[in-house]
């Protein structure tokens, strides 16, 4: 139990910040940059620090005790403040700065805001420098963290960042794209081209809302944002197709039979499930 926060590697506050808001050790890890051991030993000496559990094992992951909730909030504001103590050693002047800023973008980003970005430094700050880096399908967060970029420029971050980070929205986009044409927009290109969409190729191939595995057709029966995370009327298909085959279960069987208007009492569909 904490009794003097001189008996506290403040360290270990950080890593409490990034468990709680993540509710995962991997994630916390991969988030920190550190191992998954590591973070794990850290959260031992939290909960006996704390003298209490902290995060708890919930379904397959993890959830906050009512203690690590009240932890939360104080605890992100309390680092904030911590780092805008820590950042703020001298003021920052833009006309005599030489510092070196590097930000991460993807490449349409860099693209539109990049040139204006350099002609307003020149102006205003001509000793600063600016180097881009390609964000690419790395984590923006994990960079930010771990202090290999200044900035990034991406198409959102998670809702909950850490207090050490700042974030603003910069603009207010809405694509308008009518997703109920996908599908066939799709069927248009490869007739046109004379490329055929392989049947394995996500959204619009032809097994992307397709299930034989039994435990697939029975969750997508019983709730189908289970195993698929938009509808297929959502892009112009008609509805997923359940293939029955030899790893097709009960569920499925009963349901190509409902389709079909057949209706068989528990016994008859036993005897026909079996054959």
């Amino acid at each position: 139990m904490i009794r003097d926060l001189k008996s506290l590697d403040l360290n270990l506050l950080v890593t409490l910040e990034a468990l709680l808001r993540r509710e995962s050790v991997t994630e916390a890890a991969r988030e920190l940059g550190r191992s998954q051991s590591a973070v794990s030993h850290a959260l031992k000496r939290l909960r006996e620090a704390f003298d209490d559990e902290l995060l708890v094992r919930a379904g397959r992951g993890m959830a906050r005790t009512r203690r690590a909730d009240q932890l939360q909030e104080p605890l992100r504001e309390a680092l904030g403040r911590l780092e805008q103590v820590v950042a703020s050693g001298g003021q920052f002047t833009p006309e005599k700065s030489r510092t070196v800023f590097e930000i991460a973008a993807y490449d349409y980003a860099q693209f539109v805001l990049l040139p204006s970005l350099i002609e307003k430094l020149q102006r205003r700050a001509p000793g600063v420098g600016l180097k881009a880096r390609s964000l690419g399908a790395g984590q923006p967060m994990r960079s930010l963290l771990a202090g290999d970029v200044d900035m990034a420029l991406t198409l959102g971050l998670p809702e909950e960042v850490p207090g050490s980070l700042y974030r603003r929205d910069l603009f207010q986009i809405q694509t308008g794209i009518v997703t109920r044409q996908i599908h066939r927009v799709s069927r248009l290109v490869s007739h046109l081209t004379g490329m055929m969409v392989q049947r394995n190729k996500a959204i619009v191939g032809a097994n992307a809302f397709a299930h034989e595995a039994g435990i697939h057709q029975d969750g997508v029966l019983k709730e189908r944002s289970t195993y698929e995370i938009m509808r297929p009327q959502d892009i112009g298909v008609e509805s997923g197709e359940l293939v029955l085959g030899k790893h097709s279960g009960r569920h499925a069987f009963l349901h190509h039979l409902d389709r079909m208007g057949i209706r068989l009492s528990e016994a008859e569909l036993d005897r026909a499930y079996k054959r």
